[in-house]
């Protein structure tokens, strides 16, 4: 009998910007001087999450997929084998570049893959931290290229202090930055199309500057007024947009919670510890931890206390 809940381990990126609190206080043990992004659950090519619970332990979370639920990676908008989405946290020690992600029509056309849009749950904040999100003016083209090569783009973009608890949708093409001291949990879809238009002139240990992308930045980009509105939190629902639908459980003893059966889902601990049970199936999940509800399951029962995601297309 196919198992109906799926624990999965990360994929580790050490990127340059990244700190020590996912290694620290959520116990990745990643092999890493800092920890940027873990990939907790992922079946995208640049970094797979790998089964590590029932009898399918230690297969890669798309060899899982492609034997049980074909149907899912084949719904995929892109031609490749790949669940629709990707969920990561962020500890962001320094700032991130300020980049954009196409939408699908522009990714699938010229990189092979989906657009990218992204959910933003503030897990922590340093004081004063915060992000950049759109411009406080309409713009042009011209005028993004100057602010550019003058190293005042930043200046052009709206910035908002972060607060533990709270929510952000960055559509496809609007131009962003994470900003130090924000740990974040980030649901999108799974791709890689990244932009970046400035990055500070950063040098990695080698001396050598990460690659801009300007040209494609520009062509994808809004240029329009942007004001991004905290999502508001309407119950469990944190965010409901076409892409995908995500929910937050505040857990403090037992609690039923009722899925679409038809669909599967992804259940990430952002916050404690809880067991996910359904059937005569269990798990445990303790912050930055996930697993995988295949279709067919009609409800899970949380148990702990914690704070649980749900993410779904």
């Amino acid at each position: 009998m196919t198992e109906h809940l799926i624990k999965l381990s990360p994929a580790y990126k050490g990127y340059i910007w990244g700190g020590t609190r996912l290694i620290d206080e959520y116990g990745m043990d990643c092999g890493l001087d800092r920890l940027a992004e873990a990939w907790v659950a992922s079946a995208h090519p640049d970094g797979e999450s790998m089964v590590i619970s029932g009898k399918d332990e230690g297969i890669s979370f798309v060899s899982f997929l492609k034997k049980y639920y074909p149907d899912i990676t084949s719904g995929a908008l892109c031609d490749s084998d790949k669940y629709p989405l990707l969920v990561k946290f962020l500890d962001a020690r320094s700032d991130l570049s300020v980049q954009v992600h196409p939408d699908d029509a522009y990714g699938l056309k010229n990189e092979g893959q989906c657009g990218k849009s992204e959910m933003w749950l503030i897990l922590d904040s340093d004081e004063g931290a915060g992000i950049y999100v759109g411009f406080k003016e309409d713009m042009d083209r011209e005028q993004v290229i100057k602010a550019v090569e003058d190293g005042t783009v930043l200046d052009k973009m709206n910035f908002y202090t972060t607060k533990k608890g709270e929510v952000y949708f960055i559509p496809a093409g609007t131009v962003h930055a994470i900003g130090a001291g924000n740990l974040i949990c980030e649901v999108q879809n799974s791709s890689s199309c990244t932009y970046r238009l400035f990055d500070y002139d950063r040098v990695d240990k080698n001396g050598n500057k990460r690659e801009l992308h300007l040209d494609k930045a520009l062509d994808v980009m809004n240029y329009n007024r942007y004001d991004a509105l905290v999502e508001e939190d309407d119950g469990d629902m944190i965010l409901d947009r076409d892409m995908f639908k995500c929910y937050r459980y505040r857990v403090s003893s037992v609690r039923e919670v009722e899925l679409e059966k038809d669909m599967s889902h992804l259940l990430i601990c952002v916050v404690g510890k809880a067991k996910v049970k359904t059937g005569d199936e269990e798990l445990e999940l303790k912050a930055g931890e996930s697993c995988f509800v295949a279709p067919g399951t009609s409800s899970v029962i949380l148990e702990g206390n914690a704070s649980i995601v749900r993410a779904r297309r």
